[in-house]
């Protein structure tokens, strides 16, 4: 069993696949973020294997998307699911977007950071799927949530 940091937005319906760029670029730009805050003059680097590369794979077989990127010197793992709407019923019934990755310092920053970014969207920026209510826990296990 794996620990992991979860956090989950709201949603009026399903995500279709042809609205999956606009979540990914809203993803890739809290990322960004992250490393700008550490490096101020961070720039998207090419080499994969040096901090601050961003790598999407979208899993066909389910509505599943892995952001894959190096963060303080570790390779991180961001996983999306947009078709887990039965999962953490007890705090929000209905579709959902869950963000999910490993527990750690670094890992609580990530989910933050893409619920902030989230968050601070402009209205309709993900309409009309979009409610804009937001869930976060530091730690599924402890199943200690936060509505933001």
């Amino acid at each position: 069993m794996t620990v992991n940091t979860v956090g989950f937005v709201t949603q009026k319906r399903e995500l279709t696949i042809t609205e999956v760029p606009k979540l990914l670029r809203v993803v890739e730009e809290a990322l960004i973020g992250l490393f700008r805050l550490d490096n101020p003059q961070w720039s998207m680097l090419r080499d994969q294997h040096q901090n601050g590369c961003i790598q999407s794979e979208l899993a066909m077989s389910s509505a599943h998307l892995m952001v894959n990127f190096r963060y303080h010197d570790a390779s991180r793992m961001l996983s999306i699911f947009f078709d887990c709407s039965c999962d953490y019923e007890e705090q929000y019934e209905g579709d959902k977007i869950i963000f999910s990755i490993g527990c750690n310092e670094d890992g609580k920053k990530v989910v933050q950071a893409v619920l902030n970014n989230l968050k601070n969207l402009n209205p309709g920026h993900l309409d009309p799927i979009y409610q804009q209510d937001l869930y976060y826990c530091a730690c599924d296990t402890d199943d200690e949530w936060v509505k933001l």
